[in-house]
């Protein structure tokens, strides 16, 4: 019987209410070689709905991607509650529960054994553990932040090219914020 290959996964979302962008990254450390290093992970996430979603479809990509690399036994580490109670089965949510549950059906991660580890996340602690929390903070925010400003850029140019076209312009809004009297 071989001895089950372990990994430590931490994973963090950013997410963006105003655009619906959610991103994520993942640091996993493979007990086993061939691997030296880290094995990284990053991107945009498909259909997020907010913030819990994201960090749940983030640990569900770390987990896959750690398991695709042969982990069979995953210590998921995550600064998101609601993570740490699906994995350990207390997850209430309907729709997270449903993603959970897609992730564990594919194929790669059967058999994949997974606990979870709360991981202090903006805080006051410095260990190996929240620097690397920090990363992936770090870098899904990096993303996220790219990938705002594609979103933004191409709203631009849809609107340029609707007035091009002779189209009217959109209809001005008047936030309940703005002190200035609406035209």
């Amino acid at each position: 019987m071989r001895p089950p290959n372990k990994a430590t996964v931490i994973t963090d979302a950013s997410f963006c209410p105003d655009t619906k962008i959610g991103t994520w990254a993942g640091w996993i450390k493979m007990d086993v070689p061939p691997y030296p290093g880290p094995i990284r992970g990053s991107g945009r996430l498909r259909h997020s709905e907010d913030s819990t979603t994201a960090e749940v479809m983030a640990a569900a990509n770390g987990c896959y991607l750690a398991a695709a690399n042969g982990a069979s036994h995953i210590l998921l580490q995550s600064d998101c509650m609601a993570v740490i109670h699906l994995v350990e089965g207390r997850g209430k949510a309907e729709r997270l529960l449903a993603i959970w549950e897609d992730l564990m059906g594919r194929g790669v991660m059967a058999g994949v054994f997974i606990t979870a580890r709360h991981v202090k996340g903006h805080g006051r602690i410095h260990n190996a553990r929240t620097w690397v929390n920090d990363w992936c903070d770090r870098t899904a925010y990096e993303i996220m932040r790219k990938a705002r400003a594609e979103h933004r850029t191409a709203n631009y140019q849809s609107h340029r090219q609707k007035r091009a076209a002779g189209g009217s312009p959109p209809e001005r809004s008047n936030p309940s914020w703005s002190i200035c009297p609406r035209p």
